[in-house]
C-alpha cells in the first residue's frame, strides 16, 4: 500500500493540508477546517512565520484548540489537538520543502533497513473509495493483526508491548538525535542551520515553548512521531545484533510492538532492550499491556473478535443486552465501535420495539465507552426519530444532563449538539466548537501573536457549514460516522 513517503514534496504538502488529515477526530460533517487551512497557506505563501507575527508564539498560551476526550468511565483522558492553522501550515511548509522532504525520504529508508522489523504505521494514501483514516485502519488489519497470526507458522512465542502516554512523552530534542545522531545533535543544539533543530523549534512553538510532548490528533503529528519510532528501531537493531539474536520478527504499529521469537529468553531480552532504549529517550513501556504468550494466533487477534453475535432482526433487545455485556467486558473497545457501526447500517426500529428501553441501554453503553459515541448516537438518533417531537426534546435534554455529571465531555457535547440541531433546538454547550454554531465570530485559537490583518483574515474563515445545519435531520447518516465509505466491507 502506498504511503505518504511515496509522494513528491508538492503532493505531500497537499496531503497534509487536507482537512481530514489536519484533524482526525470524529466530528459532525458540518465542521470543516479546509477553508482556514487554505487561507493560512495563502498568508504564508512566499513568507516566513516571522513576517506575519508580532510576537513569538512559544510565549503564548492556548495557541491551539484542544478537545479533551474521556478514555473510560473514570477520570482518565486524552487530548486531541487542532493545531493553530498558521503554525500547522508553517510546519508543513518546513517538512515539505524539496530539500527537507528528500532528506526525510532518505532517512526513513535508513530506519527501515532491518527486514526483521516491519512497520505498518507510516501514513497511507487513501485507497479505492476509502477515506484516509479508513485506509489506515485497513492497513493495520492486514499488515499488523493478520500478519501477526500468519507468523505462528514460524515462531513459537509472541510478546506484546507499547509505550505509555506516548505522544505526550516524546521529547522533541530526540528528533535531531534521530536525524544526525546524539553527539552531533547535542554539539549543534539551538543552532538553526539544520532541519532537525528547526523542526524541534517549530514543535515547541505549539506547546508554549515546552519540549516535552507533541500534539495528538493529526496525520502530520503521526508522521513526525514516526521519526522518533524509526530512530528507536535503529537503536534496537544495533542492540539486538550486539546480543547475537537473529531468529526473530518484530511488527510495529506506531508505539505498539509485537515481538516473535522461538525462545522465551530472546523474547524477554528484546523487551528489555526496548525498555532500556525508551528509558534513555524519556519514554517508558506500559507494564499493564506487556505480555507474552505461546498461543500466537489467539494472541495476535483481539479477544473480542472471537465473540459470537446474535441475530438481531428478531430480537433487538437481546442484541442490545449482548452489546451491553460485551462493552463491560471489553471496555472502550475498537471492536465494539466497529460492531455498533455495522449494526447501525442495517437496524430499523418499529412501533413494537420498546424504544425507551433500547435508548437507555445504548446510552449507557455510550456513557461508559467514549470511543463509540458517534456510532452509538447514530443508533440513538434512529430511535429518537420513531418518537414524538416532544419526547425527542425531552430525551435529548436527559442525555445532556446525564453527561453533565461526567468529566471531560467536550467530544460528547459536540455529538449531543448534532442530535439537538436535527430536532431544531440548540441547547447551551460548553465547548467553544459548539458555540461556533450560533456565533461565527468566536476564534478557536489564540492568535494574539499574529499581525492584525492576519488575525482578521483567519477570523473571517467559516468553520461551520450553515447550509448543512439547516438541512440536518434524524437519523444521523451512516457516512457521518463511518471512516469507511458506505457499501464497503471491512
Amino acid at each position: 500500500m502506498a504511503t505518504v513517503l511515496d509522494l513528491t514534496a508538492k503532493d505531500a504538502k497537499k496531503f497534509f493540508l487536507k482537512s481530514e488529515n489536519y484533524f482526525t477526530g470524529d466530528l459532525p460533517q458540518y465542521f470543516s477546517f479546509q477553508e482556514i487551512l487554505n487561507v493560512a497557506d495563502g498568508l504564508l505563501k512566499d513568507k516566513e512565520l516571522k513576517d506575519i507575527q508580532n510576537q513569538n508564539p512559544s510565549q503564548i498560551e492556548n495557541v491551539n484548540y484542544d478537545i479533551v476526550i474521556n478514555k473510560n468511565n473514570n477520570y482518565s483522558w486524552r487530548k486531541l489537538t487542532a493545531v493553530n492553522p498558521i503554525l500547522y501550515v508553517d510546519l508543513v511548509n518546513c517538512i515539505c520543502s524539496e530539500e527537507n522532504w528528500l532528506f526525510l525520504q532518505n532517512k526513513f529508508r535508513e530506519f527501515r533497513k532491518n527486514p526483521n522489523i516491519c512497520v505498518s504505521s507510516i501514513p497511507v494514501l487513501p485507497e479505492h473509495k476509502r477515506k484516509q483514516k479508513g485506509s489506515q485502519i485497513n492497513n493495520w488489519i492486514s499488515k499488523f493483526e493478520k500478519e501477526s497470526a500468519k507468523l505462528s507458522m514460524f515462531f513459537a512465542y509472541m510478546a506484546c508491548t507499547d509505550i505509555s502516554d506516548c505522544y505526550s512523552s516524546i521529547y522533541t530534542h530526540v528528533i535531531p538525535w534521530a536525524f544526525y545522531g546524539v553527539d552531533f545533535a547535542k554539539q549543534h543544539r539551538g543552532k538553526k542551520e539544520n532541519f532537525g533543530n528547526v523542526l524541534d523549534s517549530k514543535l515547541s512553538n505549539l506547546s508554549y515553548g515546552q519540549t516535552n510532548g507533541i500534539p495528538q490528533g493529526s496525520v502530520l503529528m503521526d508522521f513526525i512521531a514516526e521519526t522518533v519510532f524509526g530512530y528507536i528501531d535503529v537503536l534496537l537493531t544495533n542492540k539486538i545484533e550486539a546480543n547475537n539474536i537473529s531468529d526473530y520478527k518484530i511488527l510495529r504499529y506506531r508505539d505498539d510492538y509485537r515481538i516473535f521469537t522461538n525462545s522465551i529468553k530472546d523474547t524477554e531480552l528484546i523487551i528489555k532492550l526496548i525498555n532500556d532504549i525508551c528509558r534513555n529517550l524519556g519514554l517508558k513501556l506500559n507494564s499493564e499491556k506487556t505480555c507474552l504468550t505461546s498461543d500466537v494466533i489467539t494472541g495476535s487477534i483481539r479477544n473480542e473478535k472471537f465473540y459470537i453475535w446474535p441475530e438481531y432482526r428478531q430480537d433487538k433487545q437481546n442484541l442490545f443486552l449482548v452489546l451491553y455485556e460485551f462493552a463491560k467486558r471489553f471496555e472502550n473497545s475498537g471492536v465494539l465501535q466497529t460492531c455498533i457501526g455495522k449494526i447501525n447500517k442495517k437496524i430499523r426500529f418499529n412501533k413494537n420495539d420498546d424504544l425507551e428501553l433500547l435508548l437507555n441501554i445504548m446510552l449507557d453503553i455510550a456513557f461508559n465507552n467514549p470511543k463509540v459515541i458517534p456510532q452509538a448516537f447514530a443508533i440513538i438518533s434512529k430511535i429518537l426519530k420513531r418518537m414524538s417531537v416532544s419526547d425527542r426534546f425531552g430525551f435529548i435534554r436527559c442525555i445532556k444532563n446525564k453527561f453533565d455529571k461526567k468529566a471531560y465531555t467536550d467530544f460528547v457535547y459536540i455529538w449531543i449538539q448534532r442530535l439537538s440541531l436535527a430536532c431544531g433546538e440548540n441547547l447551551d454547550y460548553v465547548p467553544t466548537l459548539c458555540k461556533l454554531i450560533s456565533d461565527d465570530n468566536i476564534n478557536l485559537w489564540n492568535n494574539s501573536w499574529l499581525k492584525p490583518h492576519v488575525r482578521s483574515e483567519l477570523l473571517a474563515c467559516k468553520l461551520v457549514n450553515i447550509r448543512l445545519i439547516k438541512h440536518l435531520a434524524l437519523p444521523i447518516r451512516q457516512e457521518e460516522i463511518e471512516v469507511f465509505d458506505e457499501n464497503l466491507e471491512y
